[in-house]
């Protein structure tokens, strides 16, 4: 099967903004430990999201409720690179 990607790639948060339960396409082009992470503005992680082996396409989902409102960081980093995206947790 031939990957698409060369590097790692984290699709957009959906919805956004956010108030219960937000999907990120993720795409991974070789095995390897992949942290899909959220981030507040000043850097600090505050939920992960997924931390384990993964290739291909995956979806990972997590719940934004435990947030406080605001605007975040979802963050994938693998040894094919590190990508990020913006999303907003509203009320």
């Amino acid at each position: 099967m031939l990957l698409r990607w060369r590097s790692l790639s984290l699709g957009l948060p959906m919805p956004n903004p956010a108030r219960g339960l937000v999907r990120v396409r993720l795409g991974v082009p070789a095995p390897q430990p992949v942290r899909v992470s959220v981030h507040d503005v000043l850097g600090r992680e505050v939920a992960v999201v997924f931390d384990g082996l993964a290739v291909g396409e995956a979806v990972a989902a997590s719940d934004a409720g435990p947030l406080a409102a605001g605007a975040y960081i979802v963050r994938a980093r693998g040894a094919a690179g590190a990508v990020s995206r913006q999303i907003s947790v509203v009320r």
